[in-house]
């Protein structure tokens, strides 16, 4: 195992299934910008190894009128329209020519009671064997790239949903070793104990710095802060798979408890290509996140 290095900054898949108990409230209650599918390139994409995709993305300079959650729907010659959020669906339109990889995208995004006074944005990357997807809640309707995301009121931290999208390396062994640094290393010697998280689930409890850690079928998932911390949220996080089948295939999932929620990174590997997807508010999210993996615009079973 290394130390963590951030290398799923940049790629992951992520979509939606309704996971009984898992204590997420639905997205009924947030609010979502609806805009028209006519848009006008703004967007830039960065400087990456692998050749990129024609500049030809997809955004809106002006806010655009929004309606509950429940009922908007986005325009009719956008594809997906129905299957999808209206800002998810847009940020996959503007990434669907910019891009040589298969789409996914989630068919519905967990967000909690407390912020449904908020409106989902997106802001969208894309290179030949990558992309991203950026979700932001602000406090206005705003269509997907709108420079108005970035701006004070809307770019907080508490503000700052997550995201996904997916990265293909040069070999999948390429793609396990980056997968393999997202997770954090004990120091040389740190104390370790075993600890029960419920359902038969035994961890490892390592004192520096505070991890839990614990395996999943081919997954490993941790939980790192202070260890009181810590032990109430794996053992939440169990209960949650409690019956539940993560994707057949290598992953990780790091979980940073904080007093500003749980910072979490999901990745898993299929072939050369990794998938990721972030909530940086809560681990249960993230994982209803990833359960659904549905690929776009299809809204089909993608991989799994």
């Amino acid at each position: 195992m290394r130390q963590r290095t951030g290398a799923l900054v940049v790629g992951s898949i992520l979509a939606i299934s309704s996971l009984a108990g898992c204590g997420v409230s639905p997205t009924s209650s947030i609010h979502v910008s609806s805009p028209s599918p006519q848009v006008s390139p703004t967007e830039s994409t960065p400087s990456a190894s692998s050749s990129s995709v024609p500049s030809s993305s997809t955004a809106e300079s002006s806010p655009q009128a929004a309606s509950p959650m429940s009922s908007s729907t986005p325009g009719p010659t956008l594809p997906g329209a129905g299957l999808f959020l209206p800002a998810v669906n847009q940020a996959m339109a503007a990434i669907q020519n910019r891009t040589q990889l298969p789409l996914a995208a989630p068919r519905n995004i967990p967000i909690s009671g407390s912020e449904g006074h908020l409106y989902l944005a997106a802001q969208t990357t894309a290179l030949a064997a990558a992309y991203h997807v950026h979700l932001q809640l602000t406090v206005t309707p705003l269509s997907v790239n709108n420079p108005t995301i970035n701006t004070p009121q809307n770019s907080g931290l508490a503000n700052d949903f997550g995201g996904f999208g997916a990265t293909q390396y040069q070999t999948p062994s390429q793609a396990e070793a980056v997968l393999e640094h997202a997770l954090y290393a004990p120091k040389a010697g740190s104390p370790v104990n075993s600890i029960s998280l419920g359902g038969g689930v035994v961890g490892q409890v390592y004192q520096d710095p505070g991890i839990i850690q614990w395996t999943d079928g081919q997954w490993t998932l941790q939980v790192v802060g202070e260890p009181s911390i810590d032990e109430s949220e794996a053992k939440k996080i169990v209960q949650c798979l409690a019956g539940q089948k993560l994707p057949a295939t290598r992953g990780v999932m790091v979980v940073l408890a904080a007093g500003d929620g749980d910072h979490t990174v999901v990745g898993f590997q299929v072939g050369d290509v990794l998938y990721r997807v972030s909530d940086y508010h809560s681990a249960i999210g993230a994982i209803e996140m990833t359960m659904g993996l549905k690929g776009w615009p299809t809204s089909q079973n993608l991989y799994f």
